[in-house]
This record gives C-alpha cells, sequence and structure tokens, in this order.
C-alpha cells in the first residue's frame, strides 16, 4: 500500500495547517494498522502528499506538513514507526516544485521521495520508456522522482491510473521497503 494524504485543497495553507493535517494523517496510518505490525515490517514508511491540480503548494504547509509528519508518528507511536513525507505533483507545477524546494531548506523539514504526474496520454496505454526530460520537472528537487503517472483514467473515470517506477533505483531499497503490505487475512 502507498499512503497518500489527500487533503489537496488545503497545500497552499499556513504551517499550523499542515501541522494539523499531518497529525491527522500520521495518526490515521498508524492507527489503521497497528503500531506493531507496521513496526515488524521496519516501521518506516512513505506518505505521498497529494498536491495534484490546483492550487499550488506553499512552502509554510509543506514545512508544517512535513515536519509534524515525522515527528509526530514518532512520537504517537511511542518511536516505533517513522512515516516519512513526500510529494506527488504535476511535472508542470514550478510553483509547487519551487515551494518543496524552498521548504526542505528548512531545518527539520526534507523530502524523501517524489511521484510526478505527467499525462502522455488518456485511458489506457502502453509502457512507455522512461525518459528524465519528460518526467522530471523544471525545479531542482530535494528529493528523487520514485514513480511516474504517465496515462490516467484507464477503463474510464472509474477506472485507474498508468504508473511506472524509475529504471535507475533500487527498487526495493528506494520504493518497496518503504510501503506497506497489509496483513494476511486470518483464516475463519
Amino acid at each position: 500500500m502507498l499512503p497518500i494524504a489527500r487533503q489537496t485543497k488545503h497545500v497552499d495553507g499556513t504551517r499550523a495547517l499542515g501541522s494539523s493535517d499531518a497529525e491527522q494523517n500520521s495518526e490515521d496510518l498508524i492507527t489503521t494498522f497497528g503500531e506493531d505490525y507496521l513496526a515488524s515490517l521496519g516501521g518506516v514508511f512513505y506518505m505521498f502528499l497529494d498536491v495534484e491540480g490546483s492550487p499550488s503548494l506553499s512552502q509554510a504547509y509543506y514545512s508544517g506538513w512535513a515536519h509534524t509528519l515525522v515527528s509526530h508518528s514518532l512520537d504517537f507511536s511511542e518511536g516505533k514507526v517513522r512515516i516519512l513525507p513526500c510529494i506527488y505533483a504535476t511535472q508542470a507545477d514550478d510553483d509547487t516544485w519551487q515551494a518543496l524546494a524552498a521548504a526542505a531548506d528548512t531545518p527539520g523539514v526534507s523530502c524523501s521521495a517524489a511521484w510526478v504526474a505527467r499525462w502522455r496520454s488518456h485511458g489506457c496505454a502502453p509502457l512507455p520508456d522512461w525518459s528524465d526530460d519528460i518526467v522530471q520537472p523544471d525545479v531542482d528537487l530535494p528529493c528523487p522522482v520514485l514513480v511516474w503517472q504517465y496515462a490516467d483514467d484507464c477503463n474510464g473515470g472509474g477506472g485507474f491510473d498508468c504508473d511506472q517506477t524509475n529504471p535507475s533505483i533500487d527498487l526495493k531499497k528506494d520504493l518497496l521497503d518503504r510501503l506497506i503490505l497489509p496483513p494476511a487475512a486470518e483464516d475463519t
């Protein structure tokens, strides 16, 4: 499971709003799976802040969200779980990428990974070759791009989006080890 923080209409807000949202995001994730179960999986996981569309991200919001996501997840789980801040945004949203880069210069604020949406087609589409020229934003990022969403609405609006991973990463170490494997269903 790849956790997504979906308070998209808040992302242009204040540091306090970002912090409040991060508390809710981290508590929800830890409560849903349980701190002991998450700790048994390694205890360190990504959460992607959804900044797709309008409005663009503010530096203040990301600073509050990213800092609090890490610190509150550790406090709430008594040190068993650390949630790492990541971002999901459209490739051409330079305002968002600039705010992210500026926020990441703040002590205690980081970005662990990016997931970039740049739709080369709509609907189901074959997997294209990865190209940094297409995927990378025009802003120097403080974190690596791990995933590219290259098409949306496969099988219609109720369908799914198409993504691929960056072929230059260590897939297990850089991505899979930071996702959550849901617990097995218990036999009844």
